[in-house]
């Protein structure tokens, strides 16, 4: 799966109800998850999004405050905007280069076992 079904602000991809084992499925399964400042810029979905082990999309990164998303790596999350063959919602295969994407998305995940863990975050 290219991009996850989810998408903020789209209730109609709301379809997993409580079922949170379901909601991160879809992550894990999932190249980028496309996110954006819904309710703030700060919010919990970024943090599950890397945590599956998903790229998040983060749209509109660059007009989000510097002093939000304080806790996360946003040249990473620059990184994978900025990779070729990839636009909100899509993967261009022959464009794609899935190595590039690995080499990213494995840095987010080891920023996100690093860094944004409840245990790494009350250090």
């Amino acid at each position: 799966v290219d991009f996850a079904l989810l998408r903020p602000g789209d209730e109609g991809t709301y379809i997993f109800g409580d079922d949170a084992s379901e909601y991160f499925r879809a992550y894990r399964e999932a190249l980028f998850a496309v996110t954006r400042p819904k309710g703030g810029p700060d919010a919990c979905r970024h943090t599950e999004i890397l945590a599956s082990g998903a790229v998040p999309y983060v749209q509109d990164l660059a007009q989000i405050p510097k002093n939000s998303l304080a806790h996360h790596h946003r040249d990473l999350l620059l990184e994978a905007l900025l990779l070729p063959g990839v636009a909100p919602g899509m993967v261009f295969e022959g464009v794609f280069d899935a190595e590039r994407w690995l080499d990213v998305a494995s840095r987010l995940l080891q920023w996100t076992t690093h860094r944004l863990t409840t245990e790494a975050m009350a250090r």
